[in-house]
């Protein structure tokens, strides 16, 4: 199993691909748990491989433990029926399973909470009204796709690190 980090704006994205096995697992753990708790996280699993029972126990308490840790922001995508299960099986509080990457990182960004970063939105099919005045609005604005009901960022794009 390899894998890939790519960070967008607060939102970390692990790419991982391979296959899970044993003797990649812990140096994944160590990785994970030491660098990306109480981050933004998507697992995006496209390309990730289940192949019989080799490594998957080791991978899955990682998935558990990074996900039920205080202050936890994991949301994967991508994830083969297989995984599906597996997690669905696991002791994960809040599995946050998203069809693909760009929904599972717009939905850090909920238009529909109230909180101090962003003021309470209400939301109608012919408008979206700010409840706060204009002042209170972030810098950087949210923008709402009304045809899909999703909040997204302005497209921020770094550098892959390896």
């Amino acid at each position: 199993m390899k894998a890939m980090i790519r960070q967008e704006g607060e939102v970390f994205v692990i790419y991982l691909r391979g296959k899970v096995e044993f003797d990649s697992t812990e140096p994944f753990r160590n990785t994970v748990l030491s660098h990306l708790k109480n981050q933004k996280v998507v697992f995006n699993m496209e390309n990730l491989n289940f192949v019989g029972s080799n490594g998957i126990t080791p991978f899955i308490e990682t998935m558990v433990e990074l996900c039920n840790s205080r202050d936890s922001n994991v949301h994967f995508c991508n994830l083969s029926s297989e995984f599906q299960r597996i997690f669905e099986a696991s002791s994960i509080q809040a599995l946050k399973v998203f069809e693909n990457e760009s929904v599972a990182k717009s939905s850090f960004y909920d238009v529909f909470r109230s909180s101090p970063e962003m003021p309470s939105l209400h939301y109608s099919s012919d408008r979206v009204e700010s409840a706060a005045p204009v002042s209170s609005i972030p810098a950087e604005p949210m923008l709402l796709d009304e045809s899909e009901g999703v909040a997204s960022t302005p497209d921020c794009t770094s550098a892959i690190k390896d």
